[in-house]
């Protein structure tokens, strides 16, 4: 007896055969690839990824999936990279990268004129900030800011002597803090309002970290003020 085995409609999808796994396509998406077997939890929902990751839900079963995986993982992370961009000029290393507590103004050590000299940037446009007070200390190194920028703390230099230095970007104010004698200043941070500075020093081949409180020198740099919740009627 002859077996007669259905013919496939033209234009007919593999899905549409008898037992075959449904699919679901995303709205919205026109990718080739946005088909992907019923699942409720894709590996990227992010509406704004751009990658094909967030069209379709990868079965794990394979080196191939996982290598399209490493592949395609980039569209779905929760940061991004950017470029701090290169300075008008310059060129070179960069190193000692130092943010402000607001993300808005970004320091660094680049080589100019043969001599480290601290830059300072807006962030995202890449704007430098003058910063003429510091022309005749270099080499500069290790910065660190305030939260809203006021303050750029760093190691200059005077003489044979390291130091670190303090300026005021609101009133163009440079301090020089003195360290004790025999301690050789290496890296410091500043504290986000301003008020204390730590200094890793060095004496006799040894490091020691030491704290020193600048509310009598400095105003604090808070943040903005935000409203605060819960509390109630007095």
């Amino acid at each position: 007896m002859e077996v007669r085995r259905p013919r496939r409609r033209p234009g007919a999808s593999p899905e549409s055969r008898p037992g075959a796994r449904p699919s679901r396509r995303i709205s919205g998406c026109r990718s080739p690839i946005c088909r992907f077997p019923s699942s409720r939890s894709p590996i990227c929902r992010s509406p704004s990824s751009r990658s094909p990751i967030s069209c379709f839900s990868i079965s794990l079963g394979s080196a191939a999936s996982l290598a399209l995986l490493a592949l395609l993982l980039a569209g779905c992370l929760p940061w991004a990279r950017r470029s701090a961009g290169p300075p008008p000029g310059l060129q070179g290393n960069r190193e000692d990268p130092a943010l402000s507590g607001d993300g808005r103004l970004l320091a660094s050590v680049v080589e100019r004129g043969g001599r480290a000299t601290l830059l300072l940037q807006e962030q995202p446009s890449g704007r430098l900030l003058p910063l003429p007070q510091l022309g005749r200390l270099q080499p500069h190194r290790s910065p660190s800011l305030s939260w809203n920028g006021r303050y750029v703390a760093l190691l200059g230099q005077e003489g044979d002597r390291s130091q670190p230095l303090v300026l005021d970007r609101l009133t163009g104010q440079l301090r020089r803090l003195l360290t004790p004698p025999g301690l050789e200043p290496q890296r410091l941070s500043l504290s986000p309002d301003g008020q204390r500075l730590a200094l890793q020093l060095l004496q006799q081949g040894r490091s020691q970290v030491q704290v020193f409180d600048l509310s009598g020198l400095l105003e604090p740099d808070r943040p903005p003020a935000q409203p605060q919740r819960g509390g109630g009627a007095p």
